[in-house]
């Protein structure tokens, strides 16, 4: 079980989607967004280090395609950008089970 109680950015967001029953209250927002990386060494080491990369951020949109209801299209639209949901649109989205105002409800 997870629980959104502000904020849940970046990685925080991919780890938030690891729990089998997903809450967020209803001030709740998360980020989601394709990172950020940066490069050293030799031109053979930075395509090497870019490929993986790549191959890392199809994994998350593979990891999050199957943990929410967001679509491809969708995803793809905002994949470059910070996109920042509301409770409403986690829960629209299929991120959350729930927004709860009271969290002894689920314990």
């Amino acid at each position: 079980m997870t629980i959104g109680m502000d904020v849940a950015m970046s990685a925080g967001f991919l780890i938030f989607l690891a729990g089998s029953k997903r809450y967020a209250f209803e001030h709740t927002s998360m980020l989601v967004h394709s990172g950020s990386a940066a490069f050293q060494g030799t031109a053979e080491q930075i395509e090497e280090a870019q490929k993986n990369y790549k191959k890392q951020i199809e994994q998350m949109k593979s990891y999050i395609l199957a943990n929410t209801k967001i679509d491809e299209k969708t995803f793809n639209k905002n994949r470059n950008k910070d996109w920042y949901l509301s409770s409403d649109e986690l829960l629209r989205y299929g991120v959350i089970d729930e927004v709860i105002t009271d969290i002894t409800k689920i314990f």
